[in-house]
């Protein structure tokens, strides 16, 4: 599983993907690459045969001003691949902005080697090169009210492994010493205050893992460097996995904390045991708005649950549920898992899980490959949990778990495999990448186009109807990331 906080970082290099960026069109049909440019350019190698235009869904019901930001990544070769950027539009789909593709070049910059913003829109980093031993360089600078990325005075960064914004500060890991013939390594994380016209030295939050660390001692870590931040900026969180096991640890006010007990994939009379588990640093976890509740999803010998742990009740265990188990084996075990699973269930977090606007859910994509000789596609869907569900120990079901878009289980391009989505400033709607439905001269794909498995564009969905509007069309473009900000 792979996550990252509510930050949207376009590092194509180091793993990082969650928004990856190049050119984007405005959504409209019969663009400049001719009448039809599924079929008779066929860039992507679609194949897709004409179909009678479908009817669009309407127009929002609900209004609410706000804009969506998405990451662009090129995605035909020879022609986009490698490129790039962020863009910025209205909820209809109009007016849309290259943000960095309209600013960047001024100062002699691409987001080629990778770019990371918060999702706040207030200040952007730039990597400047490739990563050596998977750290980079990176010049940062702050982005005004009229979508202007001002670099003229940038900051820079060496030697960064993971970077994110929160508050008046830019947080960043950098790699120290790592375990002789081991694979275990230790990562200072740094901040640095960023609100002022100069830019004074970074402060050492702290090093993960801590020196005490068990796993470090034992040689298991296999932490890479990467970390959470709460939107307060008040909280660093970092997870820190190993071979068999999983821990949280908070770092809040100079204090290094680890929250509630070790997850492990395997209990064998009570002792962790094993060396086979799949956690990472970038598992799926959510931060609430208020930067109190912290949600993390996980996987443990035949369950899949989530733990809610409060940071202003460090000390306490976390409330737990059950998104899924099996009654016998590894869940990891797809054949298993698929043939356990209730249709509405999911294995797999796609994007980023994010808290609902008001912290009383929390909202994310769940996916299923379970394919079957009927219908070969992924089983997506955006879910709603309940916060205040989670705690009883017991499994979910479809009302404390529920599922926010109507479209059909079946081998059609209307089921859109879905990757990432977020709720708007106000929660009235909810933006979400995933394959796309339409041509660019607005009429269905044929659900053999390879856009139909392997492009993702822009979507707005009516969570009070479940009706979707696809808002982009890109050939050479795939989405990898969106989130929404107020009005500018």
């Amino acid at each position: 599983m792979r996550a990252s906080r509510p930050v949207v970082v376009l590092l194509a290099c180091c793993g990082l993907v969650l928004g990856c960026g190049g050119g984007g069109s405005n959504g409209t049909p019969d663009d400049d690459l001719g009448p039809n440019p599924d079929t008779s350019t066929d860039v992507a190698g679609d194949g897709a045969a004409d179909l009678p235009p479908a009817d669009l869904p309407p127009e929002p019901t609900e209004p609410e001003d706000f804009l969506i930001v998405h990451g662009e990544q090129g995605r035909i070769q020879q022609v986009s691949m490698g490129k790039f950027d962020l863009w910025v539009r209205k909820p209809d789909g109009s007016e849309p902005l290259n943000l960095t593709g309209t600013n960047l070049p001024a100062f002699g910059l691409t987001c080629e080697f990778g770019c990371i913003v918060d999702e706040k829109l207030t200040h952007l980093a730039v990597a400047l090169a490739p990563p050596e031993a998977g750290q980079f360089d990176f010049k940062f600078g702050p982005i005004t009210p009229a979508m202007e990325v001002r670099l003229e005075k940038a900051g820079e960064l060496h030697d960064v492994t993971d970077l994110h914004f929160a508050g008046n500060y830019v947080f960043y890991s950098t790699r120290m010493a790592c375990a002789t013939g081991g694979t275990g390594c230790q990562y200072k994380i740094l901040r640095q205050d960023i609100s002022g016209a100069t830019l004074p030295e970074p402060v050492e939050m702290g090093v993960f893992p801590p020196d005490d660390d068990p796993d470090l001692k034992s040689g298991a870590s296999t932490y890479q460097g990467h970390f959470f931040v709460s939107p307060d900026a008040s909280t660093i969180l970092v997870l820190s996995p190993t071979i068999r096991s999983m821990r949280l640890y908070s770092l809040k006010g100079g204090t290094i904390q680890q929250l509630g007990q070790l997850l492990c994939w395997y209990m064998e009379g009570g002792v962790c045991v094993g060396a086979g588990s799949a956690y990472g640093d970038r598992d799926p976890l959510a931060i609430s708005n208020d930067s109190r509740y912290v949600a993390f999803f996980a996987k443990a010998q035949k369950d899949f649950i989530v733990r809610l742990y409060d940071l202003q009740n460090p000390t306490a265990e976390p409330r737990l549920n059950f998104l899924m188990s099996v009654p016998s084996g590894d869940i990891n075990d797809l054949n298993n898992a698929c043939a356990n699973r209730q249709p509405w269930q999911f294995l797999t977090i796609e994007g980023t899980p994010r808290f609902t606007p008001d912290d009383t859910g929390v909202v994310l994509v769940g996916s299923a490959k379970c394919p079957t000789a009927d219908n070969p596609r992924d089983w997506t869907s955006i879910y709603r949990i309940d916060v205040a569900s989670i705690g009883a120990g017991s499994p979910f079901d479809p009302p404390t778990m529920t599922q926010l878009i109507d479209k059909p289980d079946a081998n059609v391009v209307q089921n859109v495999i879905l990757h990432d989505a977020a709720m708007s400033p106000q929660g009235k709607w909810i933006v979400f990448s995933g394959t796309p439905i339409y041509q660019q001269n607005g009429q269905l794909l044929d659900e053999s186009s390879t856009r139909a498995s392997t492009d993702r564009e822009v979507f707005l969905l009516d969570p009070k109807t479940g009706e979707i509007k696809q808002l982009t069309n890109d050939i050479e473009y795939r989405t990898e990331s969106v989130f929404t900000i107020g009005p500018r």
